[in-house]
Order: structure tokens, then sequence, then C-alpha cells
């Protein structure tokens, strides 16, 4: 190609009749070539006028014949294809009639598929266990399984002080609500009037 005669120059001299050469010698047949059309901006407002948009019909009576007639082909040639699919023998609820393309396909083999753990996700049993289901309410397997009882410990302390599921004290709500609201007015009045210590109608300090 152009590109590796290029690259493949021993000297600048060389580069610069290989790019001029290729310039003056195209690679196809002039010849040959198609010519590129183009359109006047006459041409163009000519073909643009052919159609009515006010009227959505072509100007010209038999290319508006020709398009209708088009259009209606295309409408029969649907209703006829409902028509078919209507008057067929089979049954696409059923999947029952005669054998269909779909049909002919070779069907995927399914496979056992090799589980991730040796455990099931949801049920917590082993695979083996699992497999031979239902072991649900089965007595003995459930006894076998749960095991030694397990040991139940009591609770050290009290716990949270509040809950911030209710929004409550857990102990004496009402009056740890009371002397909560008191601490917040002090404080409050503490800080308005740290900065509020002039009277500006009296013109005095408090």
């Amino acid at each position: 190609s152009k590109m590796d005669e290029t690259a493949n120059a021993n000297s600048w001299a060389e580069y610069v009749r290989t790019v001029d050469h290729g310039r003056k010698n195209l690679p196809w047949d002039v010849t040959k070539a198609e010519p590129v059309v183009r359109a006047s901006m006459y041409e163009r407002k000519k073909a643009e006028r052919e159609y009515d948009l006010i009227s959505s019909s072509f100007r010209n009576p038999q290319k508006q014949e020709m398009m209708i007639t088009k259009k209606q082909e295309k409408e029969l040639a649907k209703i006829a294809r409902v028509t078919e699919l209507n008057n067929s023998t089979f049954n696409f609820i059923s999947h029952q009639g005669p054998p269909r393309m779909i049909d002919t396909i070779p069907k995927e083999k399914k496979t056992e598929g090799v589980p991730p753990r040796g455990y099931n996700f949801l049920t917590n049993l082993s695979e083996a266990d699992h497999a031979r289901a239902p072991t649900f309410y089965d007595e003995e397997f459930i006894i076998k399984r749960a095991g030694k009882p397990k040991e139940k410990r009591d609770v050290v302390g009290n716990g949270r002080e509040f809950s911030i599921i209710n929004n409550n004290f857990t102990h004496d709500h009402d009056r740890k609500k009371k002397e909560e609201y008191e601490r917040f007015k002090s404080h409050t009045l503490e800080k308005y009037w740290a900065t509020h210590d002039y009277d500006p109608v009296r013109g005095k300090y408090y």
C-alpha cells in the first residue's frame, strides 16, 4: 500500500518522490470509477416540493396512486398473515400441532450442576442430606441435628439507657424526659443571654 511504500523509503528524497507520485497517480482506474453526483439547490428543493406536508400526499397523481397501492398491498399481506395464524392447526397455548421450524433445532442437553459449596445456602443442610429431602419434618433428623441444647446466658447489665426503636428511655421515661427538657431550656437561655445583654428600647444594659 501507499503507507508501506512511504514507510519503506530509504531517504527523504525518495519519500517526497513517493508521496508526489501517489498524488498524481491514483490507485484506482478513474475511467471506471462512478462519478460523484452532486445535487444542486434547485434539484433538492424540487424534490422536497414533490410531497405536500399539509395534505400528506404527493403532488404527482401517479406517484400518489403508487404509494396508495403499496400501502394497500402491505395491509393485505398483514391481514393474510393474521388469517393464516388464526386458521393454523398449531395451538400456541398447549404447543400441540404440526412440527414447526423451531422444533427441528436440537435442544441443549441439561447437565447436572456442581454446587459451589458443600451445603445448601437456604436450608443450611449438607448437600447429601438436602438431596434426600424432605427432612424438615423428620423428628429423628431434627433431634440428631439439634445436638446439645445451648446454654442460656443472662444479659449482663441493664443494657442501653435509651431505645432508638421507640425513642423512649428504658426506665422512668417521663422523669428523664422532663430533666432533659430542663437542661436544654437552661442551656438555651444561657446561650441567648450571653449575646443579648443590651436593651435597645431603654438604651440600658440588663
